[in-house]
């Protein structure tokens, strides 16, 4: 299937109900991690939990939802739109098969599903932004790929990034932390000792936020 005519497949955790938790999982990943990085900040089953699955195979059971050129350190814009475009999509068929609204869920994510899931979010858009974000180990795409709308967006957002973080920085998380909250945006900002990974600290930090 072409990029411009993609539709992503959705998975479910089973024997839950109330708005929705959209979690998107990272580069060369499978929805299944997605779905155990929301069981973890969703515990008691509070709210139906709900994995795209990314559109392009990269072999070895792993996906993405868009490519990188990792020595360019680049990702590639030909993709990347349709995937923007695709998960707006698999967000609204989520939330008429979870029977709620846009308004009352929470999208979450780990690096690619981290920094896609805030573009779902905070980019200008027809459609309701969700209620919050967590993101973990993400980054603000520059404007040449997302057309924000960081002021008239309500989303709140959580954000946890590693201090040793190799892939994007902690640098690079303060400056986006900092465009944030001067556009107004309600931004809690985490920092924990770690690389590009989750830790336990910020999934505790996120699930606490989650439940607030």
């Amino acid at each position: 299937m072409a990029p411009d005519q993609m539709k992503l497949n959705l998975r479910w955790r089973p024997g839950d109900s109330g708005p929705l938790l959209f979690v998107v999982h990272g580069y060369a990943e499978h929805p299944s991690a997605a779905l155990q990085l929301g069981a973890i900040l969703d515990p008691t089953m509070q709210r139906r939990l709900c994995a795209p699955e990314g559109g392009i195979d990269i072999g070895r059971d792993r996906r993405t939802f868009y490519n990188v050129d990792f020595k360019a350190k680049r990702l590639e814009p030909e993709t990347f739109a349709p995937a923007l475009a695709a998960l707006d999509d698999a967000l609204d068929e989520a939330c008429r098969e979870a029977a709620t609204s846009r308004e009352e869920a929470v999208l979450a994510g780990f690096s690619q599903g981290a920094g896609l899931s805030l573009a779902l979010a905070l980019g200008r858009s027809d459609r309701p932004p969700p209620a919050g974000v967590l993101m973990f180990s993400g980054m603000l795409y520059s404007r040449e790929f997302v057309d924000w709308d960081l002021e008239n967006r309500s989303t709140e957002v959580f954000w946890g990034h590693g201090a040793g973080d190799d892939r994007f920085t902690i640098d690079d998380h303060r400056v986006a932390v900092a465009k944030l909250r001067k556009a107004g945006r309600s931004v809690t900002a985490m920092e924990f000792d770690v690389g590009h990974v989750l830790s336990p600290e910020g999934l505790a930090a996120g699930r606490d936020w989650l439940v607030r």
